[in-house]
């Protein structure tokens, strides 16, 4: 049986939209917002071709843990998907960020 891999999203608190199921309308609100979400991520995580789709998901919530810590003003947060589609906001302050 294959592993489930958990997928990660960068998104902020606001955004009423779900970047997996509604992205186009996610991807307006943020950017209308100038939050640009995917242009961060894109800068922060050190994905690949060569790399697996397990090892980019977690170099994505790496980066995504990295900046939600470092945020003084709480906009972002990190929404993960399940692959059975549940999805989960991660708080910055858990203890448990996986």
């Amino acid at each position: 049986m294959a592993k489930k891999i958990k997928t990660y999203y960068l998104s902020t608190y606001d955004n009423p939209y779900d970047p997996a199921e509604q992205f186009d309308e996610w991807y307006n609100f943020d950017k209308r917002h100038h939050y640009n979400c995917c242009e961060i991520l894109a800068d922060l995580a050190y994905t690949s071709d060569q790399l697996t789709a397990e090892e980019n998901e977690d170099e994505k919530r790496r980066a995504i843990l990295g900046l939600i810590s470092a945020d003084p003003f709480n906009i972002y947060c990190m929404i993960t998907k399940e692959e059975d589609g549940e999805n989960r906001i991660v708080q910055p302050n858990e203890t448990d960020l996986t």
